[in-house]
């Protein structure tokens, strides 16, 4: 972290930096970001059919199904006045643009045609996730003192839905980027949609087992595309 302000007076801005991932494993010829869905469910008390309560610990699931991000022009380590579009993987550019995009199968694709290890890869993904929600659960419940929000709304079985961010190197080792509390899940292009409806579904699936309820009354909202429940617990 570091601050910089242009006089005494101004407030200070404090910025973020992180070292790049270089060199970057790429994908015909650009660079790609990794989204990963992870489905949280608070420590708490959970209502249940019965109408009593009853304690439930917390519980965390990665989805099989996420998002290749592509960046839109193809990646060299020269200087250029398009840096951003060589570096930048948003789906969602403040431009206007959305990058391409792809799901998990074609990754998987991609690692068989380069003789790459897909299992070993998500197997660390899987752990930096679980390194990252056991010390979130840790500090669930008091913020400064305060009883977090979530643990008094655990009651209603309501799933949270984080974005993972992941970039690969060159070995094809996993680097997270960042955590998305409020990842977009409105579908941006017909890429995406599938992914989307899929962990959505997938996470209300898991809220109604949590809570005693039969997940059969969901099937009226299966998407048309849904594919089989993606969940993994952690």
């Amino acid at each position: 972290m570091f601050g910089s302000s242009k006089n005494a007076n101004e407030q200070e801005d404090t910025k973020l930096c992180q070292r790049i991932v270089h060199p970057p494993m790429l994908m015909n010829g650009r660079k790609f970001s990794l989204r990963v869905y992870v489905v949280y469910f608070p420590e708490g008390a959970v209502l249940t059919p019965n109408g009593n309560k009853e304690k439930q610990s917390a519980e965390v699931y990665v989805s099989k199904e996420g998002l290749v991000k592509f960046a839109s022009d193809l990646y060299s380590d020269e200087t250029s006045n398009n840096i951003d579009n060589k570096y930048m993987t948003n789906s969602g550019r403040g431009d206007g643009r959305s990058s391409k995009q792809e799901d998990f199968h074609y990754l998987k694709i991609q690692f068989r045609e380069n003789n790459l290890d897909y299992e070993q890869m998500w197997r660390k993904i899987r752990t930096s996730i679980q390194l990252v929600m056991n010390r979130y659960t840790l500090k669930q419940h008091f913020i400064d003192g305060e009883r977090c929000a979530s643990y008094n709304v655990s009651i209603f079985g309501i799933p949270k839905i984080l974005g993972f961010d992941f970039m690969l190197d060159g070995d094809a080792i996993p680097w997270l980027l960042e955590v998305n509390r409020f990842p977009g899940l409105d579908p941006r292009t017909a890429s995406d949609s599938r992914v989307k409806h899929s962990v959505q579904f997938d996470a209300w699936i898991a809220a109604t087992e949590r809570i005693g309820f039969s997940s059969e009354h969901m099937k009226k909202f299966c998407p048309s595309d849904y594919e089989g429940f993606s969940l993994e617990k952690l």
